[in-house]
């Protein structure tokens, strides 16, 4: 669909582009639960077809499609950094209240 199309649509549902836009999200659901993929296989998988739908079906850019997923990788980073700090804390604690067990210390 052409620009000119899409202006005359303006406010008009259309179900093919809703379903569309909806169509990542069923994606990872199907393969999530019903094929037990990992979240490095869905993490391809989505941006994959998120972005091709995006460039094949919505006409955006590549450059704004590339840019728009290395902004979303950046602002992802520190989100991780946060998680993985609080994973490794909690493996210190818990090593050492074993530690402290094992030498007859309640902690």
């Amino acid at each position: 669909m052409d620009s000119a199309a899409l202006r005359l649509q303006a406010g008009r549902v259309r179900p093919m582009l809703t379903l569309l836009a909806w169509s990542p999200v069923l994606m990872f659901f199907f393969m999530a639960v019903f094929h037990r993929r990992s979240a490095l296989a869905l993490a391809v998988w989505g941006i994959s077809w998120t972005g091709g739908i995006a460039v094949l079906f919505f006409q955006t850019p590549v450059r704004v499609v590339f840019l728009a997923a290395l902004d979303g990788f950046l602002v992802t980073v520190p989100l991780l950094l946060v998680v993985y700090g609080g994973v490794l804390l909690r493996r210190i604690v818990d090593a050492r209240h074993v530690a402290a067990a094992r030498h007859g210390n309640p902690y």
